[in-house]
């Protein structure tokens, strides 16, 4: 594949002293870039992915528990969910 990229004199010439720096040619050089580039961005596009995925199952398993929809979880009635109820016989609440 070919690519043609209009550069004016100085970024030529930043991009040639950088080629020589490193000991390469400008096309070598050029080829390393992107595709390091390539790569990078590659790499941050996976760790998004993963994260969203992560971040979907985490609402999912949540979700599911909420409803009870989890395979072995009793559904628990929403009237159970009070003050009144988690902590009677404990003495922390007087009705």
């Amino acid at each position: 594949m070919t690519y043609t990229i209009e550069l004016d004199a100085t970024e030529e010439k930043a991009l040639e002293d950088a080629a020589r720096r490193r000991g390469m040619a400008l096309d070598v050089y050029l080829r390393e870039v992107l595709k390091r580039e390539a790569q990078t961005n590659s790499a941050a596009t996976n760790a998004a992915t993963a994260k969203r995925q992560a971040q979907q199952n985490a609402r999912r398993a949540l979700q599911a528990l909420a409803t009870g929809t989890r395979a072995g979880l009793p559904s628990i009635p929403l009237e159970a969910m009070t003050s009144e109820s988690l902590y009677a016989g404990r003495g922390e609440i007087t009705p």
